[in-house]
């Protein structure tokens, strides 16, 4: 856990080796330096972080403890350091004499977030094909209980067992409907392709 302590101008006034490591400064390198400009001047996006909205300003200006679980500090190569931080104000009987500040890196935390959304993104792309699939046999089921009320057999023709073959991924040759006496009566049929192995037959119920 890194310490700093700040003055009521927000200037470093002291730091732990803790603290030192993560940022990659020398202790010499920050004392005396403002906080705010220094550390925590943009946000993750690069855009600017007004200090008005900085909570370890607030702690040292309105002496207020703040807490902030997802704040950007910035280490000396530029690189950006995840935190979660709590800002509490020093009092000297009544006056504000700055404020401590305690973070914690977050880094793996946040990575693990991102890893628990990309799978759950994931999750629900499956179950979206599973539901596009799903519909499409159920309009293909509902193509089959409807072509004998609704076309005659010499009407089937190749155009239904073309779109039959395409929902199958295999070449369809023969179409049968069941008759109600339960017996297999061939509606249509077209000839396959040389390289077809196999037909496949897809029989239809009649009611």
């Amino acid at each position: 856990e890194g310490v700093l302590g700040m003055d009521e101008m927000g200037r470093v006034t002291f730091l732990n080796p803790a603290a030192t490591q993560m940022l990659g400064y020398a202790a010499d390198e920050l004392l005396g330096r403002p906080i705010h400009s220094t550390l925590h001047h943009s946000r993750p996006g690069g855009t600017e972080y007004p200090v008005e909205e900085c909570p370890m300003h607030r702690a040292c200006t309105e002496g207020v403890t703040v807490r902030a679980d997802d704040e950007t500090l910035w280490r000396k190569d530029g690189s950006a350091l995840a935190v979660d931080c709590t800002a509490m104000p020093i009092h000297d009987g009544d006056d504000l004499r700055g404020a401590v500040i305690t973070f914690r890196d977050i880094s793996e935390r946040k990575a693990a977030e991102a890893a628990l959304r990309h799978q759950t993104d994931e999750l629900q792309r499956v179950s979206a094909e599973r539901e596009t699939k799903a519909a499409e046999d159920a309009s293909l089921s509902a193509l089959a209980r409807n072509i004998q009320g609704d076309l005659t057999a010499a009407e089937v023709g190749e155009g239904v067992l073309a779109n039959i073959g395409d929902h199958l991924a295999a070449p369809v040759g023969v179409l049968f409907v069941v008759t109600d006496e339960g017996d297999l009566e061939r509606c249509a049929g077209r000839a396959l392709p040389p390289e077809a192995e196999t037909w496949t037959r897809f029989a239809l119920g009649s009611g």
